[in-house]
């Protein structure tokens, strides 16, 4: 069975599709959503899984994230390339956010990219992803989350098409803006949107 896996890290995120339940649960015969925990670990733990289960045939990675700078709270966001921001193997003679026989930075898979691109009129931005909640400005301009760069990785060794959408969670460093502030059932309800139109189309 060919599937697409729609991939969130937390229950909240997908309250206005339903209930569901930490791991994989099936939608319908051609989609399954996959909500992971939080981290990078829980993250490629799950998705490796579903590989291992299913023949995926693409991953939609959606859910929250923070932004430094070039967006606002609500903002949906069409990532483009995914790095681990708290890898750091220079020492070894490694580039910043590499790890061995590993990209620097991981590619949103182009007819994916295409695709959602077709279907909204979301900006294109870098992911960032790491082990840590970001509060602070002293990072490069991008999305930061704490599951998607993982996600990405597990999907470049399994050779499966990954695409993510993020929605814009707080402006890291603006306490006007803290996560806080942020009303998750709207938040959710924007992925609801999102995603009914990606499985609708």
């Amino acid at each position: 069975m060919i599937l697409r896996a729609i991939v969130i890290a937390m229950k909240e995120e997908s309250q206005s599709l339903g209930e569901f339940n930490k791991g994989i649960n099936v939608l319908d015969s051609k989609n399954i959503l996959i909500i992971t925990g939080i981290g990078k670990v829980n993250a490629a733990i799950e998705m490796t899984k579903a590989i291992m289960n299913y023949q995926i045939s693409e991953v939609i990675n959606i859910g929250f994230a923070g932004s430094i700078k070039k967006h606002h709270v609500y903002d949906a966001v069409l990532v483009n390339r995914a790095i681990q921001h708290d890898v750091d193997l220079t020492a070894f003679g490694y580039e910043k956010y590499q790890l061995p026989e590993m990209p620097i930075e991981y590619r949103s898979n182009e007819q994916l990219l295409k695709k959602m691109s077709n279907l909204f009129s979301f900006k294109h931005d870098l992911l960032y992803s790491g082990d840590q909640f970001i509060t602070s400005i002293n990072h490069e301009d991008g999305l930061y989350d704490m599951e998607g760069a993982a996600l990405y990785q597990v999907c470049y060794i399994s050779k499966v098409p990954i695409i993510s959408i993020k929605i814009v969670s707080d402006i890291i460093g603006d306490s006007s803006n803290d996560f806080g502030s942020f009303n998750i059932i709207k938040g959710s309800r924007i992925i609801s949107d999102i995603l009914k139109k990606i499985i609708g189309g």
